[in-house]
């Protein structure tokens, strides 16, 4: 059984005058040797954007490429013709594949927090392509599927063995995730207090689980969970 939890207060960060981030993995001028990625994991970053401001167009190539707004609204533009506004609880996914660009900008005049995540693709080179799915009443105390290599409706493709849950669950309430053979798990608390093989996890940690069969979560203070299956 392998466990390794990520306080938040040790991840990296970066502030400008319009933009506020987290880093999780090494990205940009911070830089961890021990956090490269986990598995495909690459890129886990919070971001905070101030109003009428953002990422203007730029270039990305062999990367999956996920947002997941928690506050306000982000517009996306790309050159792949899409364009669209998705506001909070919804999420997009671009697969960079041979090389895209795209804008991400807060037109708003409050301040924009999104998950900015990438993952490593199976393959280089494929055929980029852009879905998004809008904000979905998920029961609490359920988890959310919101990307799989096996899509189905309101469910987003992705070029890699990884499927990626959110969920809100309530103090008290019991989590049992199965791991199949040689799996990991990378679960990061959006916000609230869950425990994990008697260790506290909080708002902005994550737990790196490896070699087990069965994660068992206790949720403390309500939550908000995202969860990595990783090959």
């Amino acid at each position: 059984m392998e466990l390794q939890l990520r306080h938040a207060q040790d991840r990296g960060s970066s502030q400008h005058s319009w933009l506020s981030s987290t880093h999780s993995f090494s990205f940009a001028s911070y830089y961890d040797p021990r956090f490269i990625h986990f598995r495909s994991l690459r890129v886990l970053n919070d971001d905070t954007i101030a109003p009428h401001s953002g990422f203007p167009t730029h270039g990305h190539e062999n990367m999956e490429i996920l947002t997941i707004v928690l506050q306000g609204s982000v517009t996306h533009s790309d050159s792949m013709g899409f364009s669209e506004s998705i506001s909070a609880g919804g999420c997009q996914l671009i697969s960079a594949g041979s090389g895209i660009t795209h804008s991400e900008m807060n037109h708003g005049d409050t301040p924009l927090r999104l998950l900015q995540i990438w993952i490593m693709p199976q393959q280089k080179n494929s055929l980029p392509r852009y879905s998004s799915i809008p904000p979905i009443q998920v029961p609490m105390n359920s988890w959310q599927c919101i990307a799989s290599p096996n899509p189905t409706e309101n469910v987003m493709p992705i070029y890699q063995d990884a499927t990626i849950m959110m969920g809100h669950f309530q103090p008290q309430h019991s989590i049992e995730w199965p791991l199949s053979m040689g799996r990991a798990v990378y679960l990061h608390v959006i916000d609230g207090w869950v425990s994990m093989a008697g260790q506290l996890v909080t708002t902005g940690d994550a737990m790196m689980v490896s070699n087990m069969d069965c994660l068992n979560i206790m949720v403390l203070k309500q939550a908000h969970l995202l969860l990595f299956d990783l090959k």
